[in-house]
């Protein structure tokens, strides 16, 4: 064995080179799968949405997803998101957040402030039903929801009504 070893040594950097190679391509294959979940779990079943908790959302929308959240929820909530709106907001800040969020020059819109992770599954969590619950009505299935003996003249807001 010895003397396998002295023909190896001008050869040293090359082994450990594919000994490295060798590693490289280990991990790789070991991290496959979780890509291939990723990918199917977020990119294909949730259309490529992370997060429940959207980053931004225009007032009248938080308005309707505060009438399906508990009063601790709203709280959670209001702790986290900070109100932009134009007529509150510096000029250097509006035009900034406007160039970010154009929508802003017609409504005020809800930021999220956090990025700390346990915070975001909080609001993942809690977001989970109202948005699910508002994006039902708004589809024109209210009618299934309440039962098929209540329905809503035109042009009447259910969310005034529920509200």
């Amino acid at each position: 064995m010895l003397k396998l070893i002295k023909y190896l040594r001008p050869f040293t950097w090359s082994i450990i080179l594919i000994f490295g190679l060798l590693l490289g391509q280990a991990l790789s294959d070991l991290t496959l799968p979780d890509l291939m979940s990723k990918i199917i779990n977020v990119g294909i079943q949730q259309n490529g949405i992370v997060n429940t908790a959207p980053i931004a959302i225009r007032s009248s929308e938080m308005n309707k997803i505060f009438l399906f959240a508990g009063d601790a929820d709203k709280d959670i909530i209001a702790n986290n998101y900070i109100l932009l709106d134009s007529q509150k907001l510096s000029p250097s800040d509006y035009s900034n957040y406007l160039k970010t969020y154009p929508e802003l020059a017609n409504v005020p819109i809800y930021k999220l402030n956090t990025t700390n992770k346990t915070e975001i599954s909080k609001l993942n969590s809690i977001f989970n039903n109202p948005i699910l619950i508002v994006s039902y009505i708004e589809s024109g299935a209210v009618s299934s929801l309440f039962g098929n003996n209540v329905s809503f003249p035109a042009g009447i807001d259910p969310f005034v009504v529920l509200a």
